[in-house]
């Protein structure tokens, strides 16, 4: 009952509880200035009536936030609680170099299709590949998303992903391999013997640890990472499982054991990122072959799994890839792929040749 009397006082009261558009719910609760039942009722369709209107007039938004201010809050609240360290150092400096430059100063609603299509454009010019300008726009993406989330904006100004081609696997052939290896101080020799024969990430390798390791079953578990001194989990988020074969097995047993890690200094502590820099680049010196990566070790691995016909599903669960299509890069090299088939096909070029003839003796 919006309007009625009570019974102690005797006065008469209005009490409405108002449904907002919004969904919000407003309780007014008064007393009527004229204390009769009728000019109660006028009073409250008054309130009713003042309500509906507020409601109905148009609100002023609040200044949308710059983008600098806004990208450098949602660092702190979101990224370096939502993602690993690589990460968010990927982020930081997509920002600091690129994003902050092209949009650092604008208002979160005045960056436009248009001024994103230009950002590219200038990028492309600049030299950069369409990876690493859709890797930019992915993350002002996820910044303009976040806005939509809280309310700020209504939508992502959306652009199409620039095509670009696929990745390139660049791999040590078997004979590269057993050089750098050959040519590898101790004990690096031992984390770069392990590498390739078990195409974990030099983070992963880092962090790997004695507990981790099963000798009478021969497998390890990945169950963690190292990134610039920050222990955390794998790039997946999952742990796995990890055959041995006997090279792994000789390198593993090869290793003094000074700690938990399997890859330490003296102390017990593990390997830095720079500190395992430089071995593999006297290795790939000293073996007189290319630059070698960490990072390419485990395309070694990988690639050389596939060539001896190791299925792409099983390469991807060693690997630990979330998703099928990373591993697919290595499918070309799967010797699967025979020409049995395409040779029961009849010979075309037989049959243009007659033709060619008979259309010359035709000419004649």
């Amino acid at each position: 009952m919006s309007v009625y009397k009570r019974r102690d006082s005797g006065k008469w009261i209005i009490d409405i509880t108002y449904t907002h558009p919004d969904g919000r719910k407003e309780i007014v609760r008064k007393n009527s200035p004229v204390q009769t039942k009728r000019g109660a009722e006028q009073y409250e369709a008054q309130l009713r009536q003042a309500m509906l209107q507020q409601d109905s007039m148009p609100k002023e938004k609040p200044p949308c936030p710059i983008f600098r201010d806004y990208a450098e809050a949602f660092m702190t609240n979101c990224a370096e609680v939502e993602n690993k360290p690589s990460e968010i150092l990927s982020k930081e400096r997509t920002l600091r170099n690129h994003l902050f430059p092209a949009f650092g100063k604008k208002p979160l609603d005045l960056i436009s299709r248009d001024g994103i299509k230009a950002f590219r454009s200038k990028q492309l010019k600049d030299g950069y590949s369409p990876k690493t300008i859709n890797n930019h726009v992915a993350v002002l993406n996820r910044i303009l998303g976040e806005a939509v989330e809280a309310g700020i904006l209504d939508f992502v100004p959306r652009v199409r992903r620039l095509k670009s081609p696929p990745p390139e696997s660049k791999f040590l052939t078997e004979e590269e391999a057993v050089a750098l290896v050959n040519a590898a101080e101790e004990p690096w020799k031992y984390m770069i013997l392990l590498g390739l024969t078990t195409g974990l990430r030099q983070g992963e390798l880092l962090a790997l640890q004695w507990r981790d390791i099963n000798r009478e079953r021969r497998f390890l578990m990945v169950r963690h990472s190292i990134f610039r001194g920050r222990m955390g989990s794998p790039k997946s988020n999952k742990e796995r499982p990890v055959p041995l074969n006997d090279d792994a097995m000789e390198a593993l047993n090869s290793l003094c054991q000074n700690g938990e890690f399997v890859f330490c200094n003296d102390q017990g502590k593990p390997w830095t990122d720079n500190q395992c820099k430089w071995p593999l680049i006297r290795a790939s010196k000293s073996a007189g072959i290319r630059h070698v990566s960490w990072h390419m070790l485990r395309h070694t691995f990988a690639s050389h799994l596939v060539q001896h016909g190791t299925s792409i599903m099983e390469v991807q669960k060693y690997l630990g890839h979330s998703d099928i299509r990373t591993t697919q890069r290595y499918a070309y090299l799967n010797p699967e792929i025979r020409h049995d088939e395409v040779r029961k096909l009849p010979s075309y070029r037989t049959y243009a040749a007659q033709n060619v003839v008979q259309f010359c003796k035709a000419a004649e």
